[in-house]
């Protein structure tokens, strides 16, 4: 297993694909960049929505589509402007 600590924004394309990928920033929607080095079954863990608005979604990707496996609402992130 090898655990990658960086800003990951563009993913790490050499590397995928992935078998989960965790976003620790909070996202209007998951990132296509992400979603495309994410191994068919594979899953994404990410806080998506507004900052003080936001859902803890599990997606995994099925048949190539992204598919909402968990939902948990009521979360609230740090807005850097």
């Amino acid at each position: 297993m090898e655990i990658y600590n960086k800003n990951g924004a563009q993913g790490l394309p050499d590397e995928a694909p992935f078998d989960r990928i965790l976003i620790s920033a909070t996202c209007e929607k998951i990132p296509e960049k992400l979603f495309s080095q994410l191994k068919e079954n594979g899953l994404i863990v990410a806080p998506v929505g507004l900052p003080h608005d936001c859902s803890i979604l599990t997606i995994q990707k099925i048949k190539g589509k992204p598919v909402i496996k968990k939902k948990i609402s009521g979360f609230r992130f740090v807005a850097f402007i």
